[in-house]
Parts: C-alpha cells; sequence; structure tokens
C-alpha cells in the first residue's frame, strides 16, 4: 500500500499548506531577532550587566511541551537560539531583558 498522495486528499494538501506557512513565517521571524541581536549592545550600558534574551509562553494550560522546554535564558552569543514560531500556531516570543 503507497502512501496517500498529498494533493489528492484534503487533510494532506491542508497539513503541507501549514507546514509551509510555518517554515516561512518561522525564517522570517528568526531572521528578524538574529538581527535585532546584531544591532543591540549585549551588555546593559548603565550596569555593563550582560542582557538576557527570554522565550516566554503565554503560561497556561494550552502551551505544548516544545515551547515549556525552550522556555528560558539565552544568551546573546549562543550560537543555537531556538526558533519562533515553534509550530504552527505558536504563541512564545522574545523578550531582551
Amino acid at each position: 500500500m503507497s502512501a496517500p498522495d498529498f494533493w489528492t486528499t484534503l487533510k494532506g494538501l491542508l497539513a503541507r499548506l501549514a507546514d509551509l506557512a510555518h517554515h516561512l513565517t518561522w525564517s522570517s521571524l528568526n531572521t528578524g531577532i538574529k538581527e535585532t541581536v546584531a544591532v543591540l549592545e549585549p551588555e546593559d550600558p548603565e550596569t555593563g550587566e550582560p542582557r538576557k534574551l527570554l522565550w516566554v509562553t503565554m503560561e497556561d494550560e494550552t502551551v505544548c511541551d516544545y515551547c515549556n522546554e525552550q522556555e528560558g535564558e539565552y544568551s546573546f552569543d549562543d550560537e543555537f537560539l531556538p526558533m519562533i514560531p515553534g509550530h504552527v500556531f505558536c504563541r512564545c516570543w522574545w523578550e531582551i531583558e
């Protein structure tokens, strides 16, 4: 039995469209945070303390496991920054501390 063609089933087509929308949004938003990080000073000019990037969730019962795992502090010089949105209908955002 072969896999169903995603162009011939509505469910398959909707799944592919959602995946495409996720990748397009993910790419543009991550580029935005990288550009923002590049122009910001990694240290607070007043205190000299290093700034942090915070992955913030809505902190409600509908937050998924992936987003809960990503939530927390990241450094400006981290080579890997998780991508926001993390999935379709992700409600997370970056904050700069």
